[in-house]
């Protein structure tokens, strides 16, 4: 029996998809190639909120769009402002000071979302920055961070705001050119369906400026590469034939069933398995989670990472642990990508009987908290 993946990356993969990865080979200077990058990058574009020629696309992780970002719009000894709310965030400042930017930390505690009133501040106070980096949902926690509002905020000063929305495209709302937001990253294993291995960014025409100036060094990353072969429906570098295959597949059903009733879904999953977790007497890591991941506190005097193996070793479902500090301390169920009301059910129970069995805790009645998820479900789109 295969193992049921709740897992916020990689996500579960669609049949066709999956199906798409085993299509024969062919030429990257082709014009089969040629087609399908177009095609991929105009679906990214409709997910991104943004227009396909503005669309880069890597064989890289998200951390490798995550570097190319920093590299390509920074120079050496720029002032920076980085919106640190969990494990990602603190890797925007890892990569920043690597590089020999000035970091200016607004770091929150986990679970808690970024106050766009810090970054209003930091800005004032620091009229000289170049750039302010954040998560549009960090991962390892579950918060949501207004990026709209911290987009329209620093579109009024002379830095460029760059967002991680790797957790978030396909998951929740994102309107990369409506809100103003100069550089946005992605990647394919999450709310879009596809195998790790793609990343891709796009940049505002303000962003642009930087990336002409900038003088930090890349080969690999280098931004304007990319612009110059995409323009000629090409990579500078081989791409990933078969993941751009995956995701293409991928798109064409995200395009076709609407990003609209897909972030529909992921609300009413959300909405179902926090109910559910209520129910056990839980608690929730954000006060103020979003529609992609449920992130839930290990109770006290259970063993997390002992809960997470018995689920996967006995109930064959792979939920996620938590990260950094928080290892061993949450719980992480994924409402993404091609993740559906069956197996979140099957999630729900396994966490239900291997609470019932730990000597440590108290499930009052065996089976209500799938039931209450399961009622929610029906009522909704999922």
């Amino acid at each position: 029996m295969e193992r049921i993946l709740l897992t916020p990356g990689p996500t579960p993969l669609p049949e066709t998809v999956r199906k798409a990865m085993a299509r024969k080979m062919i030429h990257h200077r082709g014009a089969d190639f040629a087609e399908l990058l177009h095609n991929v990058a105009e679906g990214i574009g409709y997910v991104m909120g943004t227009s396909p020629e503005k669309v880069l696309i890597f064989t890289a992780s998200g951390t490798g769009a995550m570097e190319a970002a920093v590299v390509n719009v920074l120079s050496k000894g720029d002032k920076v402002i980085v919106v640190n709310t969990g494990n990602f965030g603190a890797r925007w400042k890892q990569l920043c000071e690597i590089f020999g930017a000035e970091v200016i930390e607004l770091k929150y505690d986990w679970g808690c979302q970024a106050d766009v009133k810090d970054l209003e501040i930091a800005l004032r106070e620091n009229p000289e920055c170049k750039a302010v980096f954040a998560q549009h949902l960090e991962t390892s926690t579950g918060v949501e961070n207004d990026v709209k509002k911290m987009a329209k905020l620093t579109s009024q000063s002379d830095a460029i705001f760059v967002v991680d929305a790797v957790s978030g495209l396909g998951c929740v709302e994102m309107k990369m050119d409506e809100w103003k937001i100069d550089v946005c990253i992605g990647s394919s294993q999450k709310g879009l369906m596809a195998p790790p291995g793609l990343s891709f960014m796009a940049f505002s025409d303000r962003a642009w400026e930087r990336v002409e100036n900038s003088d930090l060094p890349k080969f690999y990353l280098d931004a304007k590469k990319y612009r110059e072969s995409i323009a000629n429906r090409q990579t500078p570098f081989t791409p990933a034939i078969s993941t751009f295959f995956a995701i293409n597949e991928s798109l064409e059903y995200i395009k076709k069933k609407t990003l609209k009733k897909i972030l529909a879904k992921n609300a009413v999953l959300a909405q179902g398995t926090r109910a559910a977790i209520d129910v056990l007497g839980l608690e929730l890591l954000p006060k103020k989670p979003c529609d992609a991941i449920t992130a839930i506190k290990v109770p006290e005097g259970v063993d997390g990472k002992a809960l997470l193996k018995k689920i996967e070793e006995t109930y064959n479902v792979k939920l996620a642990g938590g990260q950094s500090e928080y290892k061993g301390k949450l719980i992480r169920f994924a409402h993404m990508g091609d993740i559906g009301r069956e197996d979140t059910l099957k999630g729900i129970y396994a966490l239900e009987k291997a609470l019932q069995e730990d000597k440590n805790f108290r499930v009052k009645e065996l089976g209500k908290a799938t039931e209450t998820a399961r009622k929610i479900f029906k009522s909704g789109d999922s």
